[in-house]
């Protein structure tokens, strides 16, 4: 897959503005928000709340989980960080341990868009017009945290 110039200069942008905090921060919304948080989420809504719900919910994780593997397989997509000369757009070591395979399509941005995604097409009225929000700002922030830890590609994310 072809890298579209645009894409570098987002990452070289972000690379730039990137602190120690920025770093940390994006770490944990990608784990919290993107990967650990989705089956604590999952759990709360089959358990705690409505069991046909978490089923739809889990289906809907699951499948996309495997077409993510495919996808990737498929596309084969280095990482930003493995492109020779861009080594250091890499923010933080612990980031590494959660790109695993290749970048495209990023696993924790299209797992999150499959878990609140799914929370709001089944939370669809004007009672959980607060929910409906913080999921989509949520889906907004795992993908733009996975393009500032240096992970992914904009593209991947999108």
């Amino acid at each position: 897959m072809k890298t579209l110039p645009f894409e570098w200069k987002i990452l070289e942008f972000f690379d730039k503005i990137a602190s120690t905090f920025g770093n940390y921060f994006n770490l944990f919304l990608s784990l919290i928000f993107g990967s650990l948080g989705l089956m604590v989420i999952l759990f709360v809504i089959y358990w705690c709340i409505d069991k046909s719900k978490g089923q739809i919910i889990a289906s809907n994780l699951f499948i996309v989980m495997l077409c993510n593997g495919l996808l990737k397989s498929v596309v084969n997509r280095s990482r930003p960080f493995q492109v020779d000369g861009h080594e250091d757009l890499l923010k933080i070591a612990a980031a590494k341990d959660g790109a695993t395979g290749s970048s495209f399509p990023s696993g924790h941005a299209m797992n999150s868009a499959a878990l609140y995604g799914s929370i709001i097409t089944i939370y669809h009225s004007r009672r959980h017009i607060g929910l409906i929000i913080t999921s989509i700002f949520i889906m907004l922030l795992v993908g733009l945290s996975r393009i500032y830890l240096g992970v992914h590609f904009p593209t991947d994310v999108i």
